[in-house]
């Protein structure tokens, strides 16, 4: 009894225990989904916005008139450019995959090589040469096209491995119910063996029903000591066989006052009579 009680409290504590491991499981999983993955996406989005401004001021460069909104232009991108620098630093910084570091390579090797010639055709423009700027940012078209691949590419990986990481989250979370439900109906299942196992016990020290022996111990008390006391057969050393003793010695006591009493009353009787 002892032992099932033990498991119970076992399979509680149990219960209990992979709740918290699996909930601390997915609050790191959520963590590093929204506190990492979706930052750096955020991060790589601001990239290629930067990238498409940077972009559109150099075409402004180009194709402006107006020699006053030029510099303009031409500061916005070196804005620009710089901001994307910082940015790629603190992307170099947290991005641990191999995959990740790959595409990061290639956003940095294209983006130099784009940016070198991007600042070569932007000089040509200040100075006038539409024609030759144009030819000069036609060269490192290639260059381009990849390191927009390699930032759209990596806005993908974050996004796949934000989404891997939410249905392992709801697989791990549907898992962990069905072990804590199997586990909880072991539970129950256990205590309802135990519980029986306490009443079949008690029942068996009784030697009968706990009412049955009740109403048998209540008869005797009233002084009925007609009753019938039914035992099990085999039963030996059970509450009501002890009663059912206790009757069988109190009715033989009973008699014996009885009959005690009535030789008594014979002999009183006879002496009586002698004397008269």
């Amino acid at each position: 009894m002892a032992l099932g009680f033990g498991v119970v409290v076992a399979l509680g504590v149990v219960i209990a225990l992979g709740s918290t491991v699996k909930m601390n499981g997915l609050a790191g999983d959520l963590e590093i989904m929204s506190g990492q993955q979706m930052s750096q996406m955020r991060q790589f989005v601001q990239l290629k916005d930067n990238l498409n401004a940077a972009a559109l001021n150099l075409r402004n460069v180009m194709i402006s008139t107006n020699l006053e909104m030029k510099p303009r232009f031409r500061d916005m991108v070196e804005k620009l450019k710089a901001d994307n620098e910082k940015l790629i630093a603190e992307l170099d910084k947290v991005t641990d995959t191999q995959e990740g570091k790959a595409l990061l390579a290639a956003i940095k090797e294209n983006s130099k090589a784009y940016e070198a010639i991007a600042s070569q055709a932007m000089e040509l423009a200040m100075q006038g040469d539409t024609a030759g700027a144009d030819k000069t940012l036609f060269t490192v078209r290639e260059k381009r096209l990849a390191l927009f691949k390699a930032v759209d590419d990596s806005i993908q990986l974050r996004f796949d491995t934000a989404q891997n990481l939410a249905k392992a989250g709801a697989s791990t979370a549907a898992t962990s119910a069905l072990i804590s439900l199997g586990l909880a109906l072991s539970m129950a299942l256990l205590g309802a063996l135990i519980a029986w196992q306490i009443t079949r016990q008690i029942s068996g020290e009784l030697g009968a029903e706990p009412h049955e022996v009740s109403r048998v111990v209540n008869q005797i008390a009233d002084g009925d000591l007609s009753a019938t006391v039914e035992v099990r057969s085999g039963d030996g050393g059970s509450v009501l066989v002890a009663v059912k003793r206790m009757q069988e010695a109190l009715v033989r006591t009973v008699t014996a006052v009885r009959e005690g009493s009535e030789s008594v009353a014979t002999a009183s009787a006879e002496i009586a009579q002698g004397n008269q």
